[in-house]
């Protein structure tokens, strides 16, 4: 799966979705490259990306993480590629309103995993895909106070592809 496939599927779960349905008028979806430098937590990066971005996200709004990928020898013939992505799903908060982030941790828990779940369904029906590996999914909760008051949920995940081409010979002279 290309980097583009991979925005591709996300953002149309995104504009499909009942609870975020992203549209070129009303945008609820945005990309993002999150680093795993200990010195610039996930929070930090997030906060200022959507400082830039703020104006143009409605509420709630999905996102989508730049995936890592991890290779897999077992057998030296079968390259396995492991996808290592993240979507997060968040919305706006009226300050000091600590009934409305618990609701809102619930709404965005069940937003995300509504769209990891389809992401295994869809996978499932085309494996060409890949395969979503539920045993490397996991979520915790996000609470952002910057320009914008929010709380939401973040989803990590694995997605699988088998025979992974790694013959590159062809690229060279």
């Amino acid at each position: 799966m290309t980097h583009t496939e991979y925005t591709t599927l996300f953002r149309d779960l995104a504009t499909r979705h009942q609870d975020i349905q992203h549209s070129e008028q009303q945008s609820h979806f945005a990309r993002i490259v999150l680093s795993s430098d200990p010195m610039f937590p996930m929070g930090a990066q997030v906060d200022e990306f959507l400082n830039g971005l703020s104006y143009k996200l409605h509420s709630p709004f999905v996102l989508l993480s730049a995936y890592e990928r991890d290779f897999a020898d077992d057998r030296s013939d079968n390259i396995m590629a492991g996808l290592n992505g993240r979507i997060i799903v968040l919305e706006d908060l009226n300050k000091r309103d600590f009934e409305s982030e618990e609701a809102a941790y619930t709404r965005t828990d069940e937003i995300a995993l509504d769209i990891v779940s389809e992401v295994y369904n869809q996978m499932s029906e085309d494996p060409r895909l890949g395969m979503l590996d539920w045993n490397q999914v996991g979520s915790e909760k996000m609470r952002i106070s910057g320009r914008r008051n929010l709380a939401g949920t973040g989803y990590s995940f694995t997605l699988l592809q088998t025979h992974v081409n790694i013959n590159r010979s062809a690229k060279f002279i």
